[in-house]
């Protein structure tokens, strides 16, 4: 449910929807139950969708995942992620890194394994198919898993491996690494991890406020509101157009987050930032840090990268719809 929403349904326990031991993930969203023939909005099937392949799909792929499908699945090791992360091994089907330099994928070609394009290539596919065969709700529930990969696209931490580092300082990292020196890897895997975090953390927490107070002329909600036609989509804009807004902003995001956030929360590779439990005064202690200033040029980033999701989701969702039914697409 949306923040403040309330339904008749019974609510259910985040545990029985999630493949993930740890429950308290998801925060404070809450879950109800539709029995058969409960009618249900296309909006909330596909909002809802969204979300679910953080919380149950990409989970253990890899043949070193401990997991029985993840030995058949023929994605081979895991090439990176987070290992103090129970969801960690999502990070090579949710992170895409198409516009690094020739020399740093010479020394890390464990970079080119990543498969966000091929996600959201196929839940577009299985919606369409879904929509052509009439079951429309799998149309807008594949619809939905398809835009939670491009809405991962909107966030710098998901097309740059480490937001802040020149391609020199990638490079150092990567040839230590192969020399036997892993430690510069894992404390750049470590610190981007907390950073990825706590910029979503902030922003949950901004547009969750935002929405439950019905402030619709705050400016992540307007960056959320479509002002435009949908671009026109094509297939090759996941890597030239969705992944290349957000990789070019990624430094800039990186400066904002050190000058906002503290110390612990984003420069210190000995602290796993999901294990503080801070995030519900998060906003709080950036005014303490930053003062008003920082508070806001921190939401202005935030409305930027929004405002690119609302463009290229908007963009996938009309691809998806035309292929059925243009006039409806048309006149909407």
């Amino acid at each position: 449910m949306l923040p403040g929403d309330k339904r008749q349904q019974p609510e259910i326990d985040f545990a029985l929807v999630s493949t993930l031991a740890d429950s308290d993930s998801q925060g404070d969203v809450q879950f109800v139950q539709l029995m058969p023939e409960d009618k249900v909005a296309p909006l909330d099937v596909v909002s809802t969708a969204s979300v679910e392949p953080d919380y149950g799909l990409d989970i253990g792929l890899f043949t070193d995942s401990n997991t029985d499908y993840g030995k058949v699945y023929g994605f081979g090791e895991q090439p990176f992620g987070n290992p103090n992360l129970e969801y960690g091994t999502q990070a090579p089907f949710h992170m895409g890194f198409y516009h690094e330099s020739p020399i740093v994928y010479a020394f890390g070609g464990f970079l080119k394994r990543t498969y966000p394009e091929y996600r959201i290539q196929l839940y577009k596919q299985l919606s369409e198919f879904a929509f052509a065969q009439g079951h429309d709700y799998w149309g807008w529930r594949f619809m939905g898993w398809g835009l939670h990969y491009i809405g991962d696209f909107s966030n710098p931490y998901h097309v740059m491996p480490v937001p802040g580092n020149s391609t020199m300082k990638t490079l150092w990292i990567g040839l230590k690494n192969i020399m036997g020196f892993p430690e510069g890897q894992n404390n750049a895997i470590q610190l981007a991890s907390n950073r990825h975090t706590v910029l979503e953390d902030f922003q949950s927490l901004v547009v969750s406020q935002a929405y439950e107070e019905k402030n619709i002329q705050h400016p992540t909600i307007q960056a959320l509101t479509r002002q435009k036609p949908a671009r026109v989509y094509e297939d090759s804009h996941i890597v030239t157009v969705i992944s290349q807004q957000a990789y070019d902003k990624a430094h800039d995001i990186h400066e904002v987050l050190e000058q906002t956030m503290p110390e612990q929360y984003v420069n210190d590779p000995a602290v796993e930032y999901s294990e503080l439990n801070v995030k519900a005064s998060l906003q709080e202690t950036v005014l303490k840090t930053s003062g008003e200033d920082g508070f806001h040029k921190l939401i202005s980033i935030i409305t930027d990268l929004l405002g690119g999701f609302s463009e290229n989701g908007a963009s996938y969702v009309e691809g998806i719809l035309i292929t059925n039914n243009p006039e409806s697409v048309s006149s909407s």
